[in-house]
């Protein structure tokens, strides 16, 4: 089996430098620098602290539209969402960043799947369904009242009728337990739909 390309990504040079240790300790993967003719097919591996807008952004920056392994702390489903848009596919706990779990996600995201944490698992399959997904139209209303449009204001500017941006709100509120337009704000950044 050939060895498979792996590139080191991360705001803090620590992390970075002890990721990149113990990634070139796995005779499976090969670690090549980020200028380096062979980075354009290598798996980004991205070590980061705890997730915030600025580890977001970092792990966006550094997968540039490619499938990525997270290696974070305290990762939880709310976060997923916003993850995945920036292209993570393998989530890996620093706790648990040894050689077979760093391995098993690294190979599973060059082979075009993904993997978490049993941990991360358990509370995704904990969730109520309705919880865990929005729509895409679901979301850009959402968007545009975080932005403090009003109702007219969102119908006007996704073309859609007044009638069907409030029946939007009105199941979406429903269906995530809303109190109001504020509350449900707030549960779609903590979801990661908002950032």
């Amino acid at each position: 089996m050939s060895r498979i390309d792996v590139t080191v990504h991360g705001a803090d040079p620590l992390l970075r430098a002890g990721l990149k240790t113990v990634l070139t300790q796995i005779p499976e993967l090969r670690h090549v620098e980020e200028n380096s003719p062979r980075a354009g097919t290598a798996v980004p591996v991205v070590a980061v602290g705890l997730i915030t807008a600025e580890s977001r952004a970092v792990v966006a920056s550094s997968a540039q539209g490619r499938a990525c392994v997270l290696v974070a702390s305290e990762v939880t489903a709310a976060h997923l969402p916003a993850l995945a848009g920036s292209g993570v596919r393998g989530v890996v706990d620093r706790q648990e960043a040894e050689h077979g779990a760093l391995l098993r996600a690294v190979r599973a995201v060059a082979t075009g799947g993904g993997t978490l944490p049993d941990s991360l698992t358990a509370q995704l399959l904990s969730l109520p369904q309705t919880q865990m997904t929005m729509t895409e139209r679901e979301i850009r209303v959402l968007r545009l009242i975080a932005e403090g449009c009003e109702t007219v204001d969102i119908a006007s500017a996704l073309a859609y009728s007044v009638r069907t941006v409030k029946t939007i709100v009105y199941d979406v509120s429903v269906r995530l337990g809303a109190r109001n337009r504020s509350h449900l704000v707030a549960m779609g950044f903590r979801a990661g739909y908002l950032t």
